[in-house]
């Protein structure tokens, strides 16, 4: 297996740069978002749609942060569990989760059609592998609440599984056939450019550094230019979230910022392809420390994201540890190089779901748990609504933010707790 020594990020590969906009101190706005990931451009994309004047503030340039480092896939199905929900929550909202990450899936296909985003949309099939005998009696009780809101996804057996993977080491899993996956750059930077095709302006390499109430409205201080004013403010930062004003502090506080790395391969035949992936395009599994594969846009590369710890040596010796893990579990992948690796990182919350609010005409939203690609774009369209004061702002991500223990966010305890999760996994059955 050789591997690329420097990281080198796939997506954004022959994008154009999106445009700066200036902004001066002094100037007034319906609104200031904070963050140019998914979240923050659906915002800005449908308030300046219904006539706002809005500001999009990004710290770094676009294509920079975790929105382009995502893996791609569009998920309509939550990073929470379903009995998990339901314990905490009860049946009804746990119900109405999962009812919602299936319309943010259409919510986001229909963003990109409305808006002719060419990012490689490609609608395909998922099959989720069951790692033990106790996550596939899991998969099992849960399949039933699934089937109800993806009413074409069935249980496979060990043998069923392996007309699909190139792997014998499963115990069985589910098949959704209802899954997509985009270039998240091309995505993102596509909403970038409807957002200011609809007058607003995106001020890149800004950062928000305070915010203050003034008289109806509030006083946003931006470095390097200085002070605006915004009616509303929307923060939606979520893994890149800093204590930048009291409330940002808050929130960094109540999600922990998970690494992430992809893997990209080098160019395949689809007859090398097929002894990997066949008949479905979006592999995942159910180990804690999560596996996932997907053909690339292109169809001729396979894209790898797992999860590593910090103190697992640089990302190109994480890239290397995350191939080889691929190679253990399908031997077709031996030897096959690696062209491209980076690291991006996600938001946690205590309850694995994300969450919305707001106070004093700030509006918030944060922790999308790996699901950001469409989450994101779905509560950022549902704080615009709301700034609104649209019939259809309502959701059931307003559920209280809960704490998340201060030794959860700490990155050491967190390359632990993976170390941790893989000997679960190896020795669960």
């Amino acid at each position: 297996m050789a591997t690329a020594e420097n990281e080198l990020l796939f997506w954004t590969d022959g994008l154009e740069p999106v445009a700066d906009d200036a902004v001066e101190a002094g100037e007034s706005f319906d609104a200031v978002v904070v963050g140019a990931g998914y979240g923050g451009l659906s915002a800005a994309l449908e308030l300046a749609r219904q006539g706002m004047k809005v500001l999009v503030v990004e710290a770094r340039r676009i294509g920079d942060g975790a929105s382009s480092r995502a893996a791609g896939s569009l998920a309509n199905v939550p990073k929470a569990r379903l009995h998990e929900l339901a314990r905490r929550y009860g049946g009804e909202t746990a119900d109405a989760v999962y009812r919602e990450a299936v319309l943010a899936r259409a919510h986001t296909e229909r963003i990109i059609a409305d808006h002719a985003i060419a990012c490689d949309l490609r609608r395909c099939t998922r099959v989720m592998a069951a790692h033990s005998e106790k996550s596939m009696r899991r998969l099992r009780s849960e399949f039933p609440a699934v089937k109800a809101r993806l009413p074409e996804a069935r249980l496979l057996s060990a043998q069923e599984l392996g007309e699909f993977i190139g792997s014998s080491v499963y115990r069985g899993g589910m098949l959704v056939p209802d899954s997509a996956t985009v270039n998240p750059a091309a995505y993102q930077f596509g909403l970038a450019r409807a957002a200011r095709a609809h007058g607003v302006r995106i001020a890149q390499r800004t950062r928000m550094v305070g915010l203050k109430p003034a008289a109806g409205a509030v006083a946003v201080e931006l470095a390097p230019q200085g002070v605006v004013s915004a009616a509303h403010v929307v923060l939606a930062t979520n893994a890149e979230t800093a204590p930048d004003s009291a409330l940002s502090a808050a929130l960094a506080r109540s999600i922990a910022a998970v690494p992430a790395f992809c893997v990209v391969t080098q160019t395949l035949p689809p007859e090398h392809i097929a002894r990997v992936i066949r008949g479905a395009q979006i592999f995942g599994d159910t180990r804690k420390v999560l596996n996932y594969m997907a053909l690339s846009p292109c169809g001729t590369r396979l894209v790898y994201s797992a999860r590593a710890g910090f103190l697992e040596g640089s990302t190109a010796d994480k890239a290397r540890r995350i191939a080889a893990a691929f190679e253990a579990r399908f031997p077709a992948t031996r030897g096959v190089a690696v062209d491209f690796f980076w690291s991006g990182r996600f938001a946690i919350t205590a309850d694995l779901i994300p969450h919305v609010g707001a106070g004093d005409r700030v509006h918030w939203m944060i922790g999308c748990c790996g699901t950001g690609i469409t989450m994101s774009s779905y509560l950022g369209h549902k704080i615009a609504r709301r700034i609104l004061g649209a019939d259809d702002a309502g959701t059931v991500f307003g559920l209280p933010l809960p704490p998340m223990p201060a030794w959860q966010r700490r990155p050491a305890l967190l390359g632990a707790a993976i170390r941790l999760h893989r000997v679960y996994d190896k020795y669960t059955k």
